[in-house]
C-alpha cells in the first residue's frame, strides 16, 4: 500500500510539470495570437492544452480544474471559425490559465465564466482565491 502511494504521488507530481509546460504553451499561443502571428497554428496548440489539462485533471480526480478548463475550452472553441482573438478574450484565457494554476495546487478561485464571447464584460477577469470562512 505504502508503494502505491508513493507512486500516486510521484504521477501527481509529474501531471503537474506536464501542466505547467501546457499552460506556459497555452500561454505562448494566446500572446502569439496577440501578437498577429499565426492563427491556426497557436488555436491548435492552445485547444490541445486546455484539453489535454481538462482530461488529465480527471483522470486525477481534480473535478475543480477539470472543470474550469471544460468551460475554457468550450468557449476558446467556439472562436475557432473567427480565425481571431479580441483582446479582451486573450486577457480572459491568460486569467483562466492563471486560475488553473491556482487550482492544480488544491485551492479555490473566484472566476466569471463566460457563455460565449458577446457576453465579454471586462469587469473581472482576474481569479481571486476563495477564502475560508474563519470560524
Amino acid at each position: 500500500m505504502e508503494g502505491e502511494a508513493l507512486s500516486e504521488d510521484f504521477m501527481l507530481d509529474e501531471f503537474r510539470i506536464e501542466a505547467e509546460e501546457m499552460f506556459e504553451e497555452a500561454e505562448q499561443g494566446l500572446l502569439s495570437i496577440d501578437n498577429g502571428e499565426d492563427f491556426e497554428t497557436n488555436y491548435n496548440a492552445i485547444f490541445r492544452s486546455f484539453h489535454s489539462l481538462k482530461g488529465a485533471s480527471g483522470m486525477f480526480g481534480m473535478t475543480d480544474l477539470q472543470n474550469h478548463m471544460h468551460k475554457l475550452e468550450t468557449l476558446f472553441e467556439k472562436q475557432k471559425d473567427s480565425e481571431k482573438l479580441s483582446k479582451e478574450l486573450v486577457d480572459y484565457f491568460l486569467a483562466g490559465i492563471d486560475g488553473a494554476k491556482v487550482l492544480i495546487q488544491g485551492e479555490s478561485i473566484d472566476f466569471d465564466y463566460l457563455e460565449d464571447s458577446e457576453s465579454l464584460q471586462v469587469k473581472k477577469i482576474k481569479p481571486e482565491k476563495k477564502r475560508e470562512k474563519e470560524k
